[in-house]
């Protein structure tokens, strides 16, 4: 029996997502543990999970129960690198390197977005990260991406595997309770979702002049739960409320996953602007949806994606609000690519042959 350690930052609705489809993944040989390192202690978020979760808020806390506990487990996977004195915590024990497996996010990779090279802090992470991985067992890309690994290499090293990832979730909705200055705002009128987070590579402030000059009449919903900075934040609500008034609404709220979805149900369309792979729970959210679905379509995932047979337009042509009324229609089909691709059945079978690799590369 093959015991698995997943290790997980404070990006909570793809948390629960992903620690429910594991909980659920019925593979013979494999049993699944679960560490939340959650500095804001939301841990409420997760109490419908039927799962054996750790939390933890502090690097005091979390730091000692991984070197006393890693060794009862045979692979550890940090889903998204959240912490980066992780690393070096890693690197002090041989063994624990060697088990370890990086599950790349989007903004693992973004360090030259946010430091220059000679930035002290960047060839200090860069340096551990190297010595890192080229001792780790493997390095898992998302399916949707053909870059990240290319980018991991060339910076990084090779790790001893390269592995792809997907996550499932089935994206069914159901009618929730929401705040109820949300509630009133997503009753009426055609409501876009710019951006998935508070980073800056949402490109919120372009997205919502876009929304203000072709679709005058829209609101807009705008996800700032996680990640950016307060600076950045306020700068996002002030560009938006100037522009659109109360047609503006900032979700500073972390909502429960199940609540998060059905507000996102109740929107008409999505604008993402990300360069890189990131949001991949809101692309095929929306992909399912069926509903208007706008991107930078040569961004690793629209690009696969489109690949794929599906209908996405670039942000950089973003029609006005009658033309988009006309093809509204068209985006329907992506449904059949969402359950074409992304069924439980692809998934399953992609983590089946996850895991059996990494028992014989061990």
């Amino acid at each position: 029996m093959d015991n698995i350690l997943h290790i997980f930052g404070d990006t909570h609705h793809h948390n629960v997502s992903i620690i429910e489809y594991f909980s659920k993944l019925n593979l013979s040989g494999v049993q699944h543990q679960f560490l939340v390192f959650d500095r804001k202690n939301r841990c409420e978020l997760y109490a419908g999970l039927s799962a054996d979760i750790t939390f933890f808020s502090q690097n005091m806390e979390i730091f000692p129960w991984l070197r006393t506990n890693h060794y009862k487990f045979d692979e550890v996977l940090f889903h998204g690198f959240f912490n980066h004195i992780l690393w070096e915590l890693i690197l002090e024990d041989e063994a624990f390197c060697k088990k370890s497996n990086w599950l790349m996010f989007g903004g693992d990779l973004l360090m030259d977005l946010y430091f220059k090279e000679s930035d002290p802090l960047f060839i200090k992470t860069s340096e551990i990260r190297s010595k890192c991985i080229q001792k780790m067992h493997s390095v898992f890309s998302n399916i949707s991406s053909d870059t990240d690994e290319a980018i991991c290499v060339h910076r990084y090293g090779r790790p001893k595997v390269c592995l792809k990832y997907a996550y499932y979730d089935n994206y069914d909705v159901e009618k929730q309770s929401l705040p109820q200055a949300l509630s009133i705002f997503l009753k009426t009128g055609h409501v876009v979702v710019v951006g998935n987070s508070a980073d800056v590579t949402n490109r919120h402030k372009e997205l919502i002049t876009a929304v203000h000059e072709k679709w005058p009449e829209s609101k807009v919903l705008c996800p700032l739960t996680y990640s950016g900075n307060q600076q950045y934040i306020d700068e996002v609500i002030a560009h938006g409320r100037s522009l659109l008034g109360d047609r503006f609404y900032p979700l500073l709220e972390m909502l429960p996953k199940a609540a998060y979805f059905y507000a996102l149900s109740l929107c008409q369309v999505l604008l993402l602007g990300h360069q890189r792979q990131q949001a991949g729970h809101h692309w095929l959210f929306w992909l399912k949806s069926g509903k208007p679905l706008f991107g930078a379509c040569s961004a690793p995932i629209p690009a696969n994606l489109i690949e794929l047979g599906a209908k996405i337009i670039d942000i950089a042509e973003i029609p006005d609000a009658m033309t988009l009324e006309n093809i509204e229609t068209e985006f329907a089909n992506n449904y059949y690519v969402f359950e074409r691709n992304f069924s439980k059945q692809h998934i399953d079978l992609l983590w089946q042959r996850n895991f059996t690799t990494l028992h014989a590369t061990r």
